[in-house]
C-alpha cells in the first residue's frame, strides 16, 4: 500500500474542507459522494438518484457542505455593493458589512419555507456588529 507524502491511500477520500473555524474531514469516499450528492441536490432542487424528493435527508447530509459553500458565499459580500462581478443575493450582507457586521456564522435551515430552501437553500448568515 502506497500511503505517500500525505499518509493515506486514498487523499482525494480525505479532504479538508474549510467550514467557517472547523474543518469537515471525510474519512472514506463513500462518505464524500453522499456529501456531494445532496449538496447538488439542495443546488438544483433535482433529488439524489434513488430518491423522489429533495428531502429532510438531503438536508442533513449535506449540512456541512452546504454551510461551507454558505460561509464561502457571504465572504463575496462588497462594501459599497458591486452588481458588475455576477454576484447577486449579497444586498443584505454587503449592507450589515458597511455598517461594520461581520458574518459570525451560517445557520443551517433557519427557514424552511418553501421558497427560501430553493433560493438558499434554508442557509442564511447570522450577523455581528461590532
Amino acid at each position: 500500500e502506497n500511503r505517500g507524502a500525505g499518509g493515506s491511500s486514498n487523499r482525494r477520500a480525505r479532504q479538508n474542507v474549510k467550514s467557517q473555524s472547523a474543518k469537515i474531514i471525510l474519512n472514506n469516499e463513500s462518505d464524500r459522494i453522499l456529501m456531494l450528492d445532496a449538496i447538488r441536490a439542495i443546488a438544483t432542487g433535482i433529488p439524489r438518484p434513488g430518491h423522489s424528493v429533495v428531502g429532510q435527508g438531503t438536508y442533513r447530509d449535506g449540512a456541512e457542505g452546504w454551510k461551507s459553500l454558505a460561509w464561502e458565499y457571504s465572504n463575496l459580500a462588497t462594501v459599497p455593493v458591486d452588481a458588475s462581478n455576477g454576484v447577486t443575493g449579497l444586498e443584505e450582507v454587503s449592507l450589515y458589512k458597511s455598517r461594520d457586521g461581520e458574518v459570525a456564522k451560517i445557520e443551517h435551515l433557519a427557514s424552511v419555507e418553501a421558497g427560501y430552501l430553493k433560493i438558499a437553500g434554508g442557509a442564511m448568515a447570522r450577523m455581528f456588529f461590532v
